[in-house]
Order: C-alpha cells, then structure tokens, then sequence
C-alpha cells in the first residue's frame, strides 16, 4: 500500500504531525502523489495555503480511494491533533468506539462539570463558510435567522451571536438588530497562539447552538447545553428538537468522553503509529 502525504498543502504547525505520521505508519510513504492508495492532508479548510488539498480530496474520493485527514486538536489545542478517515468531525472514522485506553482522561486532565441549572443567555457560534464542514449548509445568514426564529419560538432568553473568530463579519450586527434581545460578540485574542476568549461567554450560557465545531465540545465538557447537527462531536450529548432548549436532556457523558480522547493523539503517539494502527483496517 502506497500512503501519499500531501505535505506541500498543510498549515505552517503541520510538519511536526506529518513527520510523526510518516514514523508512525507501516506502510511506503510517498509525497504529493495523486496516484497512491491513500492521501494524507491537512485540514478540510479549502483556504489559504491548504486550498490545494481541495483537488486532492475530490481526485481521490472519485475514486473511491481514502483520504486520512490531519487536524489540529480540540481537547488540547496545539499540542493533541486528530486522525480521522475522510475528515475531521462526527461525520468521519476514528475507530474511536473500542478498544479505549484506561487512563486517557486522565491524561488529558479532563473533569466534566456538572449540566448546568441556569444560564444568561443562548450562544449561536457561527463556523467558516468555506469549510468543507459548511459545504453543504446554507448561507450562514439564513442559518443566523433560522436558528433566531426557532429560539425564540421557544425560550425569551437573550441571544448572542459569536462568529467565527476568523470569518470575515458581513451582516451579523444587522442581524443582531433584526429582533430584541438578540446581541452580537466579537471573538478577542487572549494574546496566546490562536486561542480567544470564547470561555468567558460561555460562563454565560445556557445553551450553545453550534453546527459542527469545537464550540460545542467545550460547552458539553462545561455542562453547558448543546444543539448541534449530526456531524458534529457534541451530536450524541446535544438537543435534538429546538422545544427542549429550556428543558434539555441530561444525558451520562463518561462513555462519550472516553471516546472523545480518542479522537486526538499528541505527537509522540502518532510516531509510535497508535492512529494508524487503529484506522487502517477501516481504510477499504
């Protein structure tokens, strides 16, 4: 088997974790090569200098061949990444269901809190429409006002709409204006590598509505309600139907943990080959 690593095309944070592949996987390696058996990419963004990859995901998904998708991590941002088959949320293979390692939570020091009793407000964070992630999601305009009418519908409480700290702002504070209650935060740096101040509006927050990105992970972690779409990693513990946001379930989350800390692998574990050893017999 013949695994391309698609090295030109990865974030500036992305030699270190293809290396660590490269060491960690069995099989021949080879570079850039549209003809192998499996790519290796980094990210789904679609941007930037990972804007290439887009060919390279559409090349091979014609042919019915895998893509293993690297990505910077959630759980422990820049230090864990993930290793997924054919992407990076809920939607791809982790082989992250058994075979779980006693003591991963631990390891990432990681403590649920308690579901939360009360709340300021609802959270609607926003995602990068050019994100494959978003590919098949409306604008996220009409998102905005779809999620604004079905909140309302259901719960007084305010709205705060929290874009993406990345995306470029159109016509979220126009929105904001639309209907009472209805607020718009811009994300701020904390002044440390790529992180912002997103958990100081979550101490706030009753519920976090969240497509499929990280948001909604730290708001499960947080005890903070979730509603989510089905690709995202928060699925199994968010609402499921817009009239039990101010009832919402209070499902167990140990076993979804445990399989959270499967999904994110430090450096030296990639190297030792732990994802490759776990997904390779998903591949075909």
């Amino acid at each position: 088997m013949r695994v391309s690593l698609f090295t030109d095309y990865g974030a500036l944070n992305s030699p270190e974790i293809f290396s660590a592949f490269a060491e960690g996987c069995d099989e021949e390696i080879v570079f850039n090569d549209m003809e192998a058996d499996v790519a290796v990419i980094w990210s789904i963004l679609f941007a930037g200098r990972m804007e290439p990859n887009r060919k390279v995901w559409d090349h091979y998904n014609k042919r019915n061949k895998p893509i293993i998708v690297l990505e910077v991590g959630a759980i422990k941002r820049n230090e864990t990444w993930r290793v997924g088959i054919g992407g990076i949320n809920n939607g791809a293979i982790f082989a992250n269901k058994e075979n779980l390692e006693e003591g991963r939570v631990e390891k990432f020091g990681l403590k649920l809190k308690p579901w939360i009793d009360d709340g300021q407000f609802i959270t609607i964070a926003t995602q990068r429409p050019d994100s494959h992630q978003w590919s098949s999601m409306p604008r996220v305009e009409d998102y905005l006002r779809d999620a604004i009418r079905e909140i309302r519908e259901y719960s007084s409480r305010d709205i705060v709409i929290r874009p993406h700290p990345r995306d470029r702002i159109t016509d979220f504070p126009s929105i904001a204006r639309e209907v009472r209650g209805v607020y718009f935060d811009v994300p701020k740096h904390t002044g440390i590598a790529d992180n912002y101040n997103f958990s100081d509006i979550l101490d706030r927050s009753w519920c976090v509505v969240n497509h499929s990105s990280n948001p909604a992970i730290e708001a499960t972690l947080r005890g903070v309600h979730t509603y989510t779409g089905c690709q995202s990693f928060a699925y199994p513990m968010s609402i499921r139907n817009w009239r039990d946001i101010e009832n919402p379930p209070r499902k167990d989350r140990n076993l979804w943990l445990q399989q959270l800390t499967h999904i994110e692998w430090w450096p030296d574990e990639i190297a030792k080959g732990k994802p490759w050893n776990r997904l390779k017999s998903y591949l075909w």
